[in-house]
């Protein structure tokens, strides 16, 4: 492949999962008995329904009117997942007043997108600015799903974009659908994102899914990549650097006192966070398919401020994608990720969030 970011699909390079025409949204009755209070009270905060899958141990509601992602997962009990940093203070229109989420899909692209704009086929188009100088993590978090699918440890969001449809080009000027499955299982949860442009014309993607774990005092993070892209005072990709020293975490390295903001590309597929926050799982295992080239890191300041604090703990967020930030502005990165999709065609990939604590628990029924 020549060095260019950009990958021409001209046949579906996805999952088996296929994105179903979505049937009218099914209802959604109350909490089982029994379940945690806090989580009662999360389904009932709006008219609009949150879904609950449950299996074993493992308790997780999704929001599909709110960029079809996960709003809480609970094991045994306890969070797993804490909100994402980034949607604090952002104003969700389809889904009134509400918390971010602690998990979801993300396309057509994934991380900043320097000044909201880039140039595609001979044409610059400029998109509509978030709240932050630069665009961030495309629009589908922000918008409202359909169910498409539900059982009792399975569901399926579709969002289609169009757009001609009232301000959808200010988001992105092409058309797509993306779907996400999600399916909980005894030890964790498998996720499958899949795009597919329904556009007359070829478009540049991105995709990935971002997924904020809780925590520990005495937090480990170890992964195997073959470079960083450390950032810029814009946050944006500054400089590629080999995977050594400090950016070597193939043995596991400690997060005390340590500030993250990196995206590492050549990514093994595999990031495993030890001493999660007290009282959960010991390990939370993030895995990816080979599509998902390149894992972005941050943990804030706030998050190692936290550590003097008598709980202790905090939050990582993991961001497996397609490509890197900013990849649509730079065609002439070698593995800079970004495909281009013919019509028709779809690009997606699987990804398993894994717990430690699952080897004595009976399988859950299919």
């Amino acid at each position: 492949m020549p060095p260019c970011c950009h990958r021409r699909v001209r046949a579906a390079a996805a999952p088996a999962l296929q994105a179903p025409t979505p049937p009218p949204r099914m209802p959604m009755g109350g909490a089982r008995p029994g379940k945690q209070a806090a989580s009662r009270a999360l389904l009932q905060r709006r008219p609009e329904p949150m879904l609950e899958l449950n299996c074993g141990s493992n308790h997780v509601v999704l929001d599909p009117v709110q960029g079809g992602g996960i709003r809480q997962w609970r094991h045994g009990g306890h969070d797993v997942l804490q909100p994402c940093r980034f949607m604090s203070g952002v104003a969700f229109p389809a889904a009134g007043p509400s918390a971010p989420l602690s998990a979801c899909p993300i396309l057509p692209f994934g991380g900043l997108l320097a000044e909201g704009r880039f140039s595609f086929a001979g044409q610059e188009y400029v998109l509509g600015k978030g709240a932050h100088a630069h665009l961030l993590h495309g629009s589908s978090w922000a918008r409202p799903w359909t169910v498409a699918h539900r059982m009792e440890r399975q569901a399926i969001f579709v969002l289609d974009h169009d757009p001609a449809a009232a301000d959808n080009a200010s988001e992105w000027p092409f058309a797509y659908r993306g779907v996400v499955e999600y399916v909980l299982h005894d030890w964790g949860l498998a996720v499958t994102v899949v795009i597919e442009n329904r556009d007359r014309a070829e478009q540049p993607v991105g995709l990935g899914f971002l997924a904020c774990p809780k925590t520990g005092p005495h937090a480990r993070l170890s992964l195997n990549a073959h470079s960083a892209w450390t950032k810029d005072a814009q946050a944006l990709p500054a400089e590629e650097v080999a995977c050594t020293d400090i950016w070597d975490f193939r043995h596991g390295q400690s997060l005390e006192g340590r500030v993250l903001d990196v995206c590492f590309t050549g990514f093994g597929g595999r990031a495993e966070l030890e001493n999660t926050y007290a009282r959960s799982p010991q390990a939370f295992v993030f895995e990816a398919d080979p599509v998902f080239t390149h894992l972005s890191v941050e943990r804030f300041q706030e998050e190692v401020e936290r550590e003097g604090e008598a709980k202790g703990g905090g939050s990582l967020e993991l961001f497996a994608s397609t490509a890197m930030p900013d990849a649509l502005n730079r065609p002439g990165v070698a593995g800079g990720g970004m495909h281009v999709l013919a019509p028709g065609a779809r690009l997606g990939g699987n990804l398993r969030l894994k717990l430690s604590e699952h080897a004595h628990r009976r399988p859950c029924r299919p």
